[in-house]
């Protein structure tokens, strides 16, 4: 359920932009499973429009006033999050363009609100689901909150414990560890009102190993001709992991709450810049230990065999990861 409250009526909203351009595609999930490097990838195509921000948000809150109360919701998405047809169209630019959409992960997890906003806006949207294995996934999107500087319970198993009253009392999706890791009920809905020849499945291991095989194909799927360096290496992007400095972390997080000095150091650094220091700050973790994936693996297990007929037919490489594979 969405904590959100009735939008007050548009009255004499005009666009900004006097090109409207309605999007063709959209990279609509999951969190923490490679959708911003997907977006930065197909953004290197000299005829690909992407929104700024990334993650607009607005089919999963169209025609809302987001209302999440976890620490840093109003930062990260209650004061950032478009929510009205105009202001969303305005932000793509004007330029002559093959493929136009947005990355928001939210648009995958609450589905029942953004598919219909979707197929009325275009009901021949092309859609694109990251996926990743689903105990990685949980620990990546506990660590991103911890390492920001919002997470307090330090043990994983411990917030998951908490997730169901965070839920209940409004904490925005990226808070919901462990239901964000079950799959096919987004899917199964999202390959049920598209179809399977707009929607296609890639998995975060394969764009680790080999970004150019994810990237080139999803390419030709939403329609670009082919460009140079449109399949080069990818740098990683959103990092997290465990701070190396608590105090630090405060900091860096007290920073991230405080909406104008944000917006400063966004205006006098990079991109990159931010990327290289959140990684100097945190300690990287690449694997999940012995005692997550005892007591996490089995509440995924279940569902294994349905996501692998779900993603039949639409995945970018024919061959599954190990996890999906098999039993």
């Amino acid at each position: 359920m969405l904590p959100t409250v009735p939008c007050p009526p548009l009255e004499g909203q005009i666009c900004d932009n006097p090109t409207v351009r309605t999007p063709n595609f959209l990279v609509v999930g999951v969190a923490r499973a490679g959708t911003t490097a997907v977006v930065k990838g197909l953004s290197r195509h000299p005829r690909v429009a992407i929104t700024s921000p990334k993650e607009p948000h607005y089919f999963a809150l169209h025609g809302t006033v987001p209302a999440f109360t976890a620490p840093g919701d109003d930062v990260m998405i209650n004061n950032s999050a478009i929510t009205s047809e105009a202001d969303y169209l305005a932000l793509f630019p004007a330029g002559n363009f093959e493929a136009s959409g947005d990355g928001s992960t939210s648009t995958f997890y609450y589905y029942e609100h953004a598919i219909p906003e979707i197929l009325r806006m275009n009901p021949d949207m092309k859609c694109v689901v990251m996926l990743r294995e689903p105990v990685e996934r949980t620990l990546s999107a506990y660590q991103y909150l911890v390492s920001r500087g919002y997470e307090s319970w330090p043990d994983l198993l411990d917030a998951i414990k908490a997730e169901p009253g965070r839920i209940e009392r409004g904490y925005h999706h990226l808070w919901h560890y462990e239901a964000m890791s079950h799959y096919t009920e987004s899917l199964s809905a999202f390959r049920d009102a598209l179809g399977p020849d707009n929607l296609r499945v890639a998995f975060q291991e394969d764009l680790r190993r080999d970004a150019a095989s994810v990237l080139v194909p999803l390419l030709r799927f939403i329609g670009t001709t082919p460009a140079p360096g449109e399949g080069d290496p990818l740098e990683e992007v959103n990092s997290a992991g465990s701070p190396r400095n608590r105090l630090m972390s405060s900091a860096v997080a007290l920073l991230g709450r405080r909406a104008k000095a944000r917006a400063f150091v966004k205006s006098v650094t990079t991109w990159e810049t931010r990327e290289r220091l959140r990684r100097s700050l945190f300690r990287q973790r690449t694997g999940v230990d012995y005692r997550l994936r005892k007591e996490l693996g089995p509440r995924f297990a279940a569902e294994r065999a349905q996501l692998r007929t779900l993603v039949s037919g639409i995945t970018v490489n024919e061959q599954l990861p190990e996890w999906l594979a098999s039993d």
